[in-house]
């Protein structure tokens, strides 16, 4: 099955994308400068993410959706919306979500602190009263949602009822990747997935490093994880809601693993270097004399540190 075949043959019921978008609120000893450029970067990309949307009376989901004053954020976890100006219509009561329609695209709308972090989640879907979607659904359900610039994090898992007695199992590459390159904007190589099975149900994982600052003559990585579930059945799909609800404090912990083990390593090349330095300086000890001015010759930080 070639990619335009999968394109114009295959339809999902129920197309759905979840996102999980992480952002660190704050480290140990950081000054409130860092945390307030954390924060505006948090909003500015909630207000990207909210341009597309509107309510079910069509009232334009930016200019309601903003975050609480950061001096209101008492609690180290719970959400950071501000409600007082979000339509009676986007809100149902002891909830924190907003809830979104634009055309047949129905959405949801969270954002939190998760003690150190910031989360966006956002999930938007096509109601199966609609019928069956073609694949291209997926630009829309991800619109400015693939080109939101990252720093901690993000995760995005595609999803829709698929049985499987329409497709071979070695269509399954194909079928995700056309899901993806729809998301994406441009076309994922089905080479580039790793395929599992979860619940009995193929899943697709997509990982594409991304660059999101630079060190001197290193760089600083983060991650953009993209997955496709392909559901035999809605019971399926009905199981696999209830997974998604435990999957935000799962994926924290894999975004921090590698965004700090990113910047771990290169700590680890700089003291390296640093410490050779040092090295150099002492392998001809006994013949030099170490005074006030021969210690300015050994890399302070390194000493500090």
């Amino acid at each position: 099955m070639n990619p335009t075949q999968t394109s114009t043959t295959i339809k999902l019921l129920s197309p759905t994308l979840h996102l999980y978008h992480y952002v660190l609120r704050n480290s140990l000893n950081e000054p409130p400068e860092t945390i307030d450029k954390r924060r505006q970067f948090f909003q500015e990309n909630l207000q990207n993410l909210s341009t597309h949307l509107t309510s079910s009376t069509n009232k334009r989901a930016s200019d309601f959706v903003q975050l609480i004053p950061i001096e209101q954020e008492l609690a180290p976890s719970g959400n950071v919306l501000d409600f007082t100006t979000v339509p009676p219509e986007c809100q149902k009561p002891n909830n924190d979500r907003l809830y979104l329609e634009t055309g047949i695209i129905h959405s949801r709308l969270v954002a939190r602190r998760l003690n150190d972090t910031y989360l966006l989640r956002f999930t938007s879907y096509v109601p199966s009263i609609h019928q069956e979607q073609a694949l291209p659904i997926f630009a829309n359900l991800g619109e400015h949602i693939a080109n939101l610039p990252l720093e901690l994090g993000q995760t995005v898992i595609l999803g829709g009822i698929l049985p499987s007695s329409h497709y071979s199992p070695s269509d399954i590459p194909q079928i995700a990747a056309n899901c993806l390159s729809h998301y994406y904007g441009t076309p994922i190589d089905p080479n580039n997935l790793r395929v599992e099975e979860f619940l009995n149900s193929p899943f697709c994982i997509y990982a594409k490093p991304v660059t999101i600052q630079k060190f001197n003559t290193y760089t600083i990585e983060s991650i953009h994880l993209s997955c496709v579930f392909l559901y035999q059945d809605p019971t399926i799909e009905q199981q696999a809601d209830k997974v998604y609800r435990i999957f935000q404090d799962m994926l924290i912990s894999y975004h921090k693993i590698h965004f700090f083990h990113s910047q771990s390593i290169i700590l680890k090349k700089i003291l390296s270097q640093q410490y050779e330095a040092i090295e150099r300086l002492t392998e001809d000890y006994n013949q030099q004399k170490w005074d006030s001015q021969s210690l300015k010759k050994l890399p302070q930080d390194s000493l500090d540190y």
